[in-house]
Protein backbone atom coordinates (compact mmCIF):
# COMPACT_ATOMS: atom_id res chain seq x y z
CA UNK A 1 0.00 0.00 0.00
CA UNK A 2 1.36 3.47 -0.82
CA UNK A 3 1.93 5.95 1.98
CA UNK A 4 -1.15 8.04 2.73
CA UNK A 5 -0.47 11.67 1.84
CA UNK A 6 -2.36 14.90 1.39
CA UNK A 7 -3.09 15.30 -2.31
CA UNK A 8 -0.72 17.89 -3.76
CA UNK A 9 -2.13 20.95 -5.51
CA UNK A 10 -0.54 19.76 -8.78
CA UNK A 11 -2.14 16.30 -8.53
CA UNK A 12 -5.50 17.80 -7.61
CA UNK A 13 -5.42 20.00 -10.71
CA UNK A 14 -4.63 16.91 -12.78
CA UNK A 15 -7.63 15.07 -11.31
CA UNK A 16 -9.93 18.07 -11.79
CA UNK A 17 -8.97 18.32 -15.47
CA UNK A 18 -9.08 14.63 -16.39
CA UNK A 19 -11.88 13.10 -14.28
CA UNK A 20 -14.85 14.66 -16.14
CA UNK A 21 -13.62 13.18 -19.45
CA UNK A 22 -13.72 9.59 -18.15
CA UNK A 23 -16.76 9.40 -15.92
CA UNK A 24 -19.00 6.99 -17.80
CA UNK A 25 -21.49 4.34 -16.83
CA UNK A 26 -19.03 1.56 -17.72
CA UNK A 27 -17.04 2.09 -14.51
CA UNK A 28 -18.27 -0.57 -12.08
CA UNK A 29 -17.88 1.45 -8.88
CA UNK A 30 -18.82 -1.47 -6.59
CA UNK A 31 -16.14 -3.67 -8.19
CA UNK A 32 -13.62 -0.85 -8.02
CA UNK A 33 -14.18 -0.25 -4.29
CA UNK A 34 -14.07 -3.98 -3.51
CA UNK A 35 -10.85 -4.34 -5.47
CA UNK A 36 -9.28 -1.43 -3.60
CA UNK A 37 -9.96 -3.23 -0.33
CA UNK A 38 -8.88 -6.67 -1.56
CA UNK A 39 -5.57 -5.29 -2.83
CA UNK A 40 -4.86 -3.56 0.47
CA UNK A 41 -5.22 0.02 -0.76
CA UNK A 42 -8.00 0.90 1.73
CA UNK A 43 -9.25 -0.40 5.09
CA UNK A 44 -12.65 -2.01 5.67
CA UNK A 45 -13.85 1.23 7.29
CA UNK A 46 -12.80 3.23 4.24
CA UNK A 47 -14.49 0.69 1.97
CA UNK A 48 -17.79 1.05 3.84
CA UNK A 49 -17.44 4.84 3.78
CA UNK A 50 -16.97 4.82 -0.01
CA UNK A 51 -19.90 2.44 -0.55
CA UNK A 52 -22.15 4.74 1.46
CA UNK A 53 -21.40 7.58 -0.97
CA UNK A 54 -23.20 5.68 -3.75
CA UNK A 55 -26.52 6.83 -2.36
CA UNK A 56 -25.76 10.54 -2.50
CA UNK A 57 -28.30 12.40 -4.66
CA UNK A 58 -27.34 14.20 -7.85
CA UNK A 59 -25.63 13.41 -11.15
CA UNK A 60 -22.08 13.87 -9.80
CA UNK A 61 -22.05 10.85 -7.50
CA UNK A 62 -19.27 9.06 -9.44
CA UNK A 63 -17.11 12.17 -9.42
CA UNK A 64 -17.55 12.58 -5.66
CA UNK A 65 -16.62 8.92 -5.04
CA UNK A 66 -13.55 9.10 -7.28
CA UNK A 67 -12.37 12.32 -5.68
CA UNK A 68 -12.74 10.67 -2.28
CA UNK A 69 -10.71 7.68 -3.52
CA UNK A 70 -8.03 10.06 -4.81
CA UNK A 71 -7.78 11.58 -1.31
CA UNK A 72 -6.98 8.15 0.12
CA UNK A 73 -4.30 7.00 -2.35
CA UNK A 74 -1.00 8.38 -3.62
CA UNK A 75 -0.64 9.02 -7.34
CA UNK A 76 1.03 5.72 -8.30
CA UNK A 77 -1.57 3.73 -6.32
CA UNK A 78 -4.28 5.57 -8.26
CA UNK A 79 -2.68 4.58 -11.57
CA UNK A 80 -2.43 0.94 -10.42
CA UNK A 81 -6.06 1.00 -9.29
CA UNK A 82 -7.33 2.35 -12.63
CA UNK A 83 -5.31 -0.24 -14.55
CA UNK A 84 -6.70 -3.01 -12.30
CA UNK A 85 -10.26 -2.12 -13.30
CA UNK A 86 -9.39 -1.88 -16.98
CA UNK A 87 -9.41 1.93 -17.21
CA UNK A 88 -6.09 2.12 -19.11
CA UNK A 89 -7.04 5.20 -21.13
CA UNK A 90 -8.03 7.02 -17.92
CA UNK A 91 -4.71 6.05 -16.28
CA UNK A 92 -2.70 7.09 -19.32
CA UNK A 93 -4.45 10.46 -19.51
CA UNK A 94 -3.65 11.14 -15.86
CA UNK A 95 0.00 10.21 -16.41
CA UNK A 96 0.29 12.34 -19.51
CA UNK A 97 -1.26 15.34 -17.75
CA UNK A 98 1.04 14.94 -14.76
CA UNK A 99 4.29 13.95 -16.48
CA UNK A 100 3.92 15.30 -19.99
CA UNK A 101 5.75 18.58 -19.46
CA UNK A 102 8.72 17.05 -17.67
CA UNK A 103 9.88 15.04 -14.66
CA UNK A 104 7.79 15.72 -11.57
CA UNK A 105 10.53 17.01 -9.23
CA UNK A 106 11.20 20.77 -9.57
CA UNK A 107 14.07 21.35 -11.96
CA UNK A 108 17.46 21.09 -10.27
CA UNK A 109 19.23 18.78 -12.70
CA UNK A 110 21.97 19.34 -15.25
CA UNK A 111 21.39 20.79 -18.68
CA UNK A 112 21.28 17.85 -21.09
CA UNK A 113 21.66 19.79 -24.32
CA UNK A 114 22.10 16.95 -26.79
CA UNK A 115 21.44 17.48 -30.49
CA UNK A 116 18.74 15.54 -32.29
CA UNK A 117 21.47 14.34 -34.63
CA UNK A 118 22.81 12.24 -31.75
CA UNK A 119 19.44 10.56 -31.31
CA UNK A 120 19.10 9.95 -35.05
CA UNK A 121 22.58 8.42 -35.02
CA UNK A 122 21.49 6.10 -32.20
CA UNK A 123 18.19 5.19 -33.86
CA UNK A 124 19.87 4.25 -37.13
CA UNK A 125 22.39 2.13 -35.23
CA UNK A 126 19.60 0.51 -33.19
CA UNK A 127 17.72 -0.52 -36.36
CA UNK A 128 20.91 -2.02 -37.78
CA UNK A 129 21.59 -3.86 -34.51
CA UNK A 130 18.07 -5.25 -34.27
CA UNK A 131 18.29 -6.48 -37.86
CA UNK A 132 21.86 -7.78 -37.32
CA UNK A 133 23.02 -6.59 -40.72
CA UNK A 134 26.74 -6.65 -39.93
CA UNK A 135 29.03 -9.12 -41.68
CA UNK A 136 31.09 -9.77 -38.54
CA UNK A 137 28.28 -9.38 -35.99
CA UNK A 138 27.03 -6.78 -33.55
CA UNK A 139 29.94 -6.84 -31.11
CA UNK A 140 32.56 -6.39 -33.81
CA UNK A 141 30.69 -3.37 -35.18
CA UNK A 142 30.25 -1.79 -31.73
CA UNK A 143 33.93 -2.34 -30.91
CA UNK A 144 34.84 -0.76 -34.25
CA UNK A 145 32.68 2.30 -33.62
CA UNK A 146 33.91 2.68 -30.03
CA UNK A 147 37.55 2.59 -31.07
CA UNK A 148 37.00 4.99 -33.95
CA UNK A 149 35.11 7.51 -31.80
CA UNK A 150 37.68 7.41 -28.97
CA UNK A 151 40.47 8.18 -31.43
CA UNK A 152 38.49 11.01 -33.05
CA UNK A 153 37.71 12.51 -29.63
CA UNK A 154 41.46 12.67 -28.89
CA UNK A 155 42.44 14.28 -32.19
CA UNK A 156 39.47 16.62 -32.78
CA UNK A 157 40.25 20.28 -31.95
CA UNK A 158 36.91 21.85 -32.90
CA UNK A 159 34.88 21.99 -29.68
CA UNK A 160 31.33 21.52 -31.09
CA UNK A 161 32.48 18.57 -33.18
CA UNK A 162 34.29 17.02 -30.23
CA UNK A 163 31.17 17.40 -28.08
CA UNK A 164 29.17 15.64 -30.79
CA UNK A 165 31.71 12.82 -30.87
CA UNK A 166 31.56 12.46 -27.06
CA UNK A 167 27.77 12.18 -27.17
CA UNK A 168 27.93 9.63 -29.99
CA UNK A 169 30.41 7.59 -27.99
CA UNK A 170 27.93 7.62 -25.09
CA UNK A 171 25.07 6.19 -27.21
CA UNK A 172 27.37 3.57 -28.76
CA UNK A 173 28.31 2.55 -25.22
CA UNK A 174 24.62 2.50 -24.30
CA UNK A 175 24.08 -0.11 -27.03
CA UNK A 176 27.36 -1.96 -26.47
CA UNK A 177 26.82 -2.60 -22.77
CA UNK A 178 23.45 -4.21 -23.59
CA UNK A 179 25.35 -7.01 -25.37
CA UNK A 180 26.64 -8.31 -22.02
CA UNK A 181 25.00 -9.47 -18.80
CA UNK A 182 27.96 -10.13 -16.50
CA UNK A 183 28.58 -7.23 -14.13
CA UNK A 184 32.39 -6.99 -14.47
CA UNK A 185 32.33 -6.56 -18.26
CA UNK A 186 29.49 -4.04 -18.15
CA UNK A 187 31.18 -1.94 -15.46
CA UNK A 188 34.47 -2.05 -17.37
CA UNK A 189 32.77 -0.73 -20.55
CA UNK A 190 30.95 2.03 -18.68
CA UNK A 191 34.05 3.08 -16.72
CA UNK A 192 36.03 3.28 -19.95
CA UNK A 193 33.40 5.64 -21.37
CA UNK A 194 33.76 8.00 -18.40
CA UNK A 195 37.54 7.79 -18.39
CA UNK A 196 37.59 8.79 -22.07
CA UNK A 197 35.91 12.15 -21.36
CA UNK A 198 38.15 15.14 -22.18
CA UNK A 199 38.29 17.75 -19.45
CA UNK A 200 36.85 20.54 -21.60
CA UNK A 201 33.59 18.91 -22.80
CA UNK A 202 30.14 18.85 -21.24
CA UNK A 203 29.97 15.51 -19.34
CA UNK A 204 26.27 15.62 -18.42
CA UNK A 205 24.86 13.35 -21.13
CA UNK A 206 27.67 10.81 -20.60
CA UNK A 207 27.02 10.85 -16.83
CA UNK A 208 23.30 10.34 -17.51
CA UNK A 209 23.95 7.33 -19.77
CA UNK A 210 26.36 5.95 -17.17
CA UNK A 211 23.73 6.19 -14.39
CA UNK A 212 21.00 4.57 -16.54
CA UNK A 213 23.16 1.62 -17.55
CA UNK A 214 24.69 1.14 -14.10
CA UNK A 215 21.14 0.85 -12.74
CA UNK A 216 20.39 -1.97 -15.19
CA UNK A 217 23.81 -3.53 -14.50
CA UNK A 218 23.24 -3.60 -10.75
CA UNK A 219 19.74 -5.01 -11.16
CA UNK A 220 21.13 -7.81 -13.36
CA UNK A 221 23.50 -8.56 -10.45
CA UNK A 222 20.57 -8.44 -7.97
CA UNK A 223 22.05 -5.37 -6.24
CA UNK A 224 18.65 -3.75 -5.76
CA UNK A 225 19.63 -0.87 -3.46
CA UNK A 226 22.52 0.13 -5.72
CA UNK A 227 20.28 -0.05 -8.81
CA UNK A 228 17.77 2.26 -7.15
CA UNK A 229 20.51 4.76 -6.26
CA UNK A 230 21.67 4.90 -9.87
CA UNK A 231 18.09 5.37 -11.06
CA UNK A 232 17.70 8.27 -8.63
CA UNK A 233 20.90 9.73 -10.05
CA UNK A 234 19.59 9.35 -13.61
CA UNK A 235 16.35 11.08 -12.60
CA UNK A 236 18.35 13.99 -11.16
CA UNK A 237 20.41 14.22 -14.34
CA UNK A 238 17.26 14.17 -16.49
CA UNK A 239 15.26 16.52 -14.29
CA UNK A 240 14.24 19.67 -16.11
CA UNK A 241 15.27 18.37 -19.53
CA UNK A 242 12.70 19.05 -22.24
CA UNK A 243 14.21 16.70 -24.82
CA UNK A 244 11.91 13.76 -25.48
CA UNK A 245 14.63 11.31 -26.47
CA UNK A 246 16.56 11.83 -23.21
CA UNK A 247 13.41 10.94 -21.26
CA UNK A 248 12.99 7.99 -23.61
CA UNK A 249 16.37 6.58 -22.62
CA UNK A 250 15.44 7.05 -18.95
CA UNK A 251 12.06 5.33 -19.12
CA UNK A 252 13.41 2.53 -21.29
CA UNK A 253 15.95 1.66 -18.62
CA UNK A 254 13.46 2.23 -15.79
CA UNK A 255 11.18 -0.23 -17.54
CA UNK A 256 14.01 -2.72 -18.01
CA UNK A 257 14.97 -2.50 -14.32
CA UNK A 258 11.36 -3.37 -13.44
CA UNK A 259 11.35 -6.23 -15.98
CA UNK A 260 14.47 -7.77 -14.41
CA UNK A 261 13.04 -7.37 -10.92
CA UNK A 262 9.72 -8.88 -11.98
CA UNK A 263 11.59 -11.87 -13.43
CA UNK A 264 13.34 -12.63 -10.14
CA UNK A 265 10.44 -11.64 -7.88
CA UNK A 266 7.16 -11.89 -9.81
CA UNK A 267 5.22 -9.53 -7.53
CA UNK A 268 2.27 -7.59 -8.90
CA UNK A 269 3.98 -4.30 -8.12
CA UNK A 270 6.98 -4.97 -10.38
CA UNK A 271 4.72 -5.87 -13.30
CA UNK A 272 2.72 -2.70 -12.76
CA UNK A 273 5.95 -0.67 -12.64
CA UNK A 274 7.02 -2.28 -15.92
CA UNK A 275 3.77 -1.39 -17.66
CA UNK A 276 3.58 2.09 -16.14
CA UNK A 277 7.11 2.99 -17.22
CA UNK A 278 6.53 1.60 -20.69
CA UNK A 279 3.32 3.61 -20.93
CA UNK A 280 5.21 6.78 -19.99
CA UNK A 281 7.77 6.06 -22.69
CA UNK A 282 4.93 5.75 -25.20
CA UNK A 283 3.37 8.97 -23.97
CA UNK A 284 6.59 10.92 -24.38
CA UNK A 285 7.11 9.55 -27.89
CA UNK A 286 3.65 10.55 -29.10
CA UNK A 287 4.89 14.11 -29.65
CA UNK A 288 7.52 12.86 -32.11
CA UNK A 289 6.57 12.55 -35.76
CA UNK A 290 9.71 11.04 -37.33
CA UNK A 291 10.89 7.44 -37.49
CA UNK A 292 12.27 7.63 -33.95
CA UNK A 293 8.70 7.50 -32.60
CA UNK A 294 7.99 4.32 -34.57
CA UNK A 295 11.20 2.65 -33.38
CA UNK A 296 10.67 3.42 -29.69
CA UNK A 297 6.94 2.75 -29.75
CA UNK A 298 7.70 -0.77 -30.99
CA UNK A 299 10.27 -1.24 -28.22
CA UNK A 300 7.94 -0.10 -25.43
CA UNK A 301 4.96 -2.04 -26.82
CA UNK A 302 6.86 -5.34 -27.05
CA UNK A 303 8.47 -4.95 -23.62
CA UNK A 304 5.07 -4.31 -22.05
CA UNK A 305 3.51 -7.26 -23.87
CA UNK A 306 6.26 -9.62 -22.68
CA UNK A 307 5.81 -8.44 -19.09
CA UNK A 308 2.06 -9.02 -19.20
CA UNK A 309 2.51 -12.52 -20.68
CA UNK A 310 5.14 -13.58 -18.09
CA UNK A 311 8.02 -13.70 -20.57
CA UNK A 312 11.33 -12.72 -18.98
CA UNK A 313 13.84 -10.29 -20.46
CA UNK A 314 15.94 -13.33 -21.51
CA UNK A 315 12.86 -14.69 -23.37
CA UNK A 316 12.22 -17.49 -20.90
CA UNK A 317 8.47 -18.11 -20.86
CA UNK A 318 7.22 -18.77 -17.33
CA UNK A 319 4.81 -21.52 -18.33
CA UNK A 320 3.89 -22.41 -14.75
CA UNK A 321 2.70 -18.89 -13.93
CA UNK A 322 -0.85 -17.85 -14.65
CA UNK A 323 -1.76 -14.79 -16.70
CA UNK A 324 -4.85 -12.78 -15.79
CA UNK A 325 -7.48 -12.50 -18.48
CA UNK A 326 -7.23 -8.70 -18.39
CA UNK A 327 -3.43 -8.90 -18.86
CA UNK A 328 -3.88 -11.31 -21.78
CA UNK A 329 -6.34 -8.95 -23.48
CA UNK A 330 -4.08 -5.98 -22.77
CA UNK A 331 -1.13 -7.78 -24.40
CA UNK A 332 -3.26 -8.58 -27.47
CA UNK A 333 -4.21 -4.93 -27.78
CA UNK A 334 -0.55 -3.83 -27.54
CA UNK A 335 0.57 -6.31 -30.19
CA UNK A 336 -2.19 -5.21 -32.56
CA UNK A 337 -0.50 -1.79 -32.65
CA UNK A 338 2.65 -3.33 -34.20
CA UNK A 339 1.00 -3.77 -37.60
CA UNK A 340 2.11 -3.91 -40.36
CA UNK A 341 4.58 -6.66 -39.49
CA UNK A 342 6.65 -5.92 -42.59
CA UNK A 343 7.84 -2.71 -40.89
CA UNK A 344 9.24 -4.51 -37.84
CA UNK A 345 12.92 -4.99 -37.19
CA UNK A 346 13.95 -8.64 -37.07
CA UNK A 347 14.29 -8.58 -33.27
CA UNK A 348 10.84 -6.98 -32.77
CA UNK A 349 9.34 -9.52 -35.17
CA UNK A 350 10.88 -12.33 -33.14
CA UNK A 351 9.36 -10.94 -29.93
CA UNK A 352 6.01 -10.44 -31.66
CA UNK A 353 5.79 -14.11 -32.68
CA UNK A 354 6.97 -15.32 -29.28
CA UNK A 355 4.20 -13.27 -27.65
CA UNK A 356 1.64 -14.58 -30.15
CA UNK A 357 2.73 -18.13 -29.34
CA UNK A 358 2.16 -17.44 -25.64
CA UNK A 359 -1.26 -15.89 -26.33
CA UNK A 360 -2.30 -18.85 -28.48
CA UNK A 361 -1.17 -21.27 -25.76
CA UNK A 362 -3.18 -19.38 -23.14
CA UNK A 363 -6.16 -19.40 -25.52
CA UNK A 364 -5.68 -23.21 -25.78
CA UNK A 365 -4.91 -23.02 -29.48
CA UNK A 366 -1.79 -25.19 -29.39
CA UNK A 367 -1.57 -25.62 -33.16
CA UNK A 368 -1.15 -21.88 -33.71
CA UNK A 369 1.09 -21.61 -30.64
CA UNK A 370 3.53 -24.12 -32.15
CA UNK A 371 3.43 -22.33 -35.51
CA UNK A 372 4.21 -18.94 -33.94
CA UNK A 373 6.90 -20.37 -31.64
CA UNK A 374 8.62 -22.01 -34.61
CA UNK A 375 8.67 -18.66 -36.39
CA UNK A 376 10.18 -17.01 -33.30
CA UNK A 377 12.74 -19.81 -33.02
CA UNK A 378 13.90 -19.27 -36.61
CA UNK A 379 14.16 -15.50 -36.14
CA UNK A 380 16.09 -15.99 -32.88
CA UNK A 381 19.19 -17.12 -34.76
CA UNK A 382 19.71 -13.48 -35.77
CA UNK A 383 17.44 -11.68 -33.32
CA UNK A 384 18.93 -12.54 -29.93
CA UNK A 385 22.00 -11.04 -28.27
CA UNK A 386 22.79 -14.10 -26.15
CA UNK A 387 22.94 -17.83 -26.90
CA UNK A 388 20.96 -18.54 -23.74
CA UNK A 389 18.10 -16.40 -25.07
CA UNK A 390 17.91 -18.55 -28.20
CA UNK A 391 17.92 -21.65 -26.00
CA UNK A 392 14.99 -20.31 -23.96
CA UNK A 393 12.90 -19.78 -27.10
CA UNK A 394 13.83 -23.25 -28.37
CA UNK A 395 12.81 -24.78 -25.02
CA UNK A 396 9.43 -23.05 -25.18
CA UNK A 397 8.89 -24.38 -28.72
CA UNK A 398 9.72 -27.94 -27.54
CA UNK A 399 7.40 -27.50 -24.54
CA UNK A 400 4.55 -26.55 -26.88
CA UNK A 401 5.28 -29.52 -29.15
CA UNK A 402 5.08 -31.89 -26.15
CA UNK A 403 1.87 -30.21 -25.05
CA UNK A 404 0.47 -30.60 -28.57
CA UNK A 405 1.24 -34.33 -28.61
CA UNK A 406 -0.76 -34.79 -25.40
CA UNK A 407 -3.83 -33.17 -26.93
CA UNK A 408 -3.84 -35.39 -30.05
Amino acid sequence: MGDRTVVSLRDWKVFEKVIPKYITSNIDINKAITLLHERGFISIEEKLDLLSLRHLPGPDTYIKILKRIFQLLNFQDIISFLQDIGQHAFANELKLERYGSGIVIPSQGADLAVTRATFRYYNNMKIQMDNNIFEFGRLHELDRRSSLLRNEIITERNFPRRQRLVNRYAVVTYQKVAQYRDRDTRVQILDKMKESLPADVDPNFTNFIYACKMAVTEMHADHVASAERYMDEAFTQCDGCDQTFVKTFLFHDLQFVSRIRHSSSPADKHLKDTISRGDLGLLFMQDECDTSAQIWNRIFLTENAMGLLKIRSNFKVLVNESVDRSDLEHAEQLLSRLQPLASLELRREMIYYLCQARISELRENIKDAIKFALRAKKLAKEGVHFKNDETNIDEYYKYLCRKGEKTV
